[in-house]
């Protein structure tokens, strides 16, 4: 050997090229390691702003149901009063006609 150039045993060669071979393979991984936990970053994300989006669905499933609530009680109210409107205006209209026989006999009466 020279201080330039040096032997090396094929043994030896094939032991540094398991190694890199070996490097390449954790790199690899490392590497799907990697991605694994991209994805499942962004998975933890989505899962967050759906779990948000769901409250938020809820939260105006929960107003409309309030306010259909509140439109039915309006509603029965305002149903009871035409009932008693229209039981006003059905005996309104007998004493009408009540009259009007009554007006009628006293012109004939006349």
């Amino acid at each position: 050997m020279n201080k330039n150039n040096y032997s090396i045993s094929s043994e030896v060669v094939n032991k540094i090229k398991k190694y890199i071979e070996q490097t390449n393979d954790t790199t690899s991984n490392l590497r799907d390691a990697n991605d694994i936990n991209i994805v499942l970053k962004k998975y933890e994300d989505d899962l967050r702003e759906h779990t948000n989006e769901v409250r938020n669905l809820k939260n105006k499933i929960k107003m409309r149901d309030d306010r259909i609530e509140e439109l039915e009680y309006d509603l029965n109210y305002a149903n009871e009063t035409i009932d008693e409107l229209e039981d006003k205006a059905s005996k309104s209209q007998k004493i009408v006609d009540y009259f009007k026989e009554l007006w009628k006999k006293f012109i004939e009466f006349l």
